[in-house]
């Protein structure tokens, strides 16, 4: 559970400092940055792919 925690963490933080500098420098607002929906798609999407990329590479080398 703790490695997901951090993951969340951490990707909230990336993704409000990433909105907040486009923001500052060319003055558009982008939604995807600020936390919403997608930003949990896509925390959620980042952390079930390492998992599915591990298995499905030990089941390739299987055969």
């Amino acid at each position: 559970m703790i490695p997901g925690v951090i993951l969340g963490v951490s990707i909230l933080l990336t993704a409000t400092a990433a909105g907040n500098h486009i923001e500052n420098a060319l003055g558009v607002d982008v939604e995807l940055f600020r936390p919403s929906y997608w930003l949990v798609v896509l925390g959620q999407f980042s952390f079930a792919a390492t998992y599915v990329m591990l298995l499905v590479s030990a089941r390739l080398k299987k055969i």
